[in-house]
């Protein structure tokens, strides 16, 4: 639970400072240059806002979802998505596992019903520049790998699975993280284990969208 920030563009960083959240992705910044962070503390999913540059956090709101990991974006509607790894106990004992969204449209402090949105997770969410969000997960049931949806109307409804990759060893792969570049391009990376190996390698797919 520890947050570290760069003035000068990532040439030196401040001390650790501690913060009442964790979380694998990276906060939100908002139109009007605040940051969100959607993240677990522990027992819950909170929304955690700075209004100086992360040196000091407030939770405005808890979700109502469970306590899984969890990232945001705004969308160009001033929406707020985030997505949430979710896991359901079923009648055999075991776990289910998949991502669950929950908007707010006042700037995070009250959230819709959670509504399931993919059976991979964890999620990681970006709004493109013409608007889309884009999202990209891992998929732990075979064939694995790494999928992802679009959404053109600010998260309402999202579109039909795409495959990325489809050719994970094993199980062991996920939490991609995915970014637009200058040319309209995108670029997701992820961790994957590879076959008989006990370390893990990071892999990279360039690709675009119609």
């Amino acid at each position: 639970r520890m947050l570290i920030r760069s003035s000068d563009g990532g040439q030196s960083w401040s001390d650790p400072m501690p913060v009442p959240f964790f979380s694998p992705r990276e906060p939100a910044l908002l139109s009007d240059n605040r940051i969100l962070y959607v993240a677990g503390d522990g027992l819950v999913v909170g929304a955690f806002i700075s209004s100086d540059d992360g040196m000091t956090w407030e939770r405005v709101s808890e979700l109502p979802t469970t306590a899984g990991e969890a990232h945001a974006v705004e969308a160009a509607n001033g929406a707020i998505v985030a997505h949430v790894r979710e896991k359901e106990t079923v009648p055999s004992g075991g776990r289910m596992q998949y991502t669950t969204q929950t908007r707010s449209k006042d700037g995070g402090r009250t959230w819709s019903t959670p509504q399931k949105v993919a059976d991979g997770y964890p999620s990681h969410l970006i709004r493109r520049s013409n608007g889309a969000l884009v999202m990209t997960y891992g998929m732990r049931i075979a064939p694995f790998g790494i999928r992802g949806r679009i959404s053109a109307d600010h998260g309402q409804s999202w579109s039909e699975e795409f495959i990325l990759t489809d050719d994970g060893p094993t199980w062991d792969l996920g939490y991609p993280s995915t970014a637009e570049l200058p040319d309209g391009r995108l670029v997701t990376v992820w961790y994957e284990v590879p076959e008989g190996e006990r370390n893990a390698v990071i892999r990279q797919a360039m690709w675009t969208l119609e």
